[in-house]
């Protein structure tokens, strides 16, 4: 691999959370601009947009000038709107699903609580 296609792991993640971003990432960009075309001014629904594929599409829809309308648990609503969609949709009546109710995005998540390697 050249030196060139690598990048530093930025001070604010730690190794799990950098580990994710590459394919998240990509993966956002290829369904975004590869197989949709999302030019400017179009309009984009992105479900599931406190994901980790999710949470990547609206910035990048946002940063091309695309308006975003976005799906996420009503929990998840500022950090969506945060991520740059102009437009949130939750539950119909409000209240995340059962399974889900205490879920929030956030950096503190229980799985990224795990000790990190040092860098």
């Amino acid at each position: 691999m050249a030196a060139a296609d690598l990048a530093p792991k930025p001070q604010t993640l730690d190794y799990i959370q950098a580990a994710a971003v590459p394919l998240s990432a990509l993966t956002a960009w290829e369904g975004l601009f590869d197989h949709g075309k999302l030019a400017a001014e179009q309009k984009v629904l992105i479900h599931g947009a406190a994901g980790g594929v999710g949470s990547f599409a609206v910035q990048l829809a946002h940063w091309r000038g695309a308006h975003v309308i976005a799906t996420a648990s009503s929990l998840n609503l500022a950090f969506v709107r945060d991520l740059g969609a102009e437009q949130v949709m939750t539950e119909p009546n409000g209240i995340p699903p059962r399974s889900r109710r205490q879920e929030k995005v956030s950096p503190e998540r229980e799985y990224l609580k795990r000790p990190s390697v040092p860098s």
